[in-house]
């Protein structure tokens, strides 16, 4: 979520909202724990891990966990290049994502499966 969102008025939006908030500061915390964050599919430069669309959301297309703790929609195209580097080039551009409350936990959860399973990996965190 981003300060974009509307500002629904109801008693518990504060504690809705602190729950985001230290949602994503634990998100980012385990990010930075995970070192080196892992490249995406074999890239040589962009570091991030796709989410996969939580069941019974909306597909967003390719939605990525990053270092800094936060979800991007990844979009990578490929750009005219001199032969003599093959001829072609990538580029990423990655969008912020502005998720509804219940979205953002849904893909917060499933971050988190992956982040720990790979910390669980590197001997991190215990597998018990």
């Amino acid at each position: 979520m981003t300060s974009q969102s509307p500002q629904p008025s109801f008693p518990a939006y504060g504690t809705l909202q602190g729950a985001i908030d230290r949602l994503g500061q634990t998100l980012a915390e385990l990010a930075a724990a995970l070192q080196p964050f892992p490249f995406f599919y074999g890239s040589e430069v962009i570091r991030a891990l796709e989410i996969d669309t939580p069941e019974g959301y909306p597909d967003r297309g390719c939605v990525v966990f990053c270092p800094d703790g936060r979800f991007y929609e990844l979009d990578i195209g490929l750009i005219p290049a001199p032969t003599d580097v093959g001829g072609v080039d990538g580029v990423e551009l990655f969008r912020d994502l502005d998720l509804p409350p219940q979205e953002y936990f849904a893909y917060a959860s499933l971050a988190m499966r992956a982040v720990v399973a790979r910390l669980t990996a590197q001997g991190l965190v215990p597998d018990h």
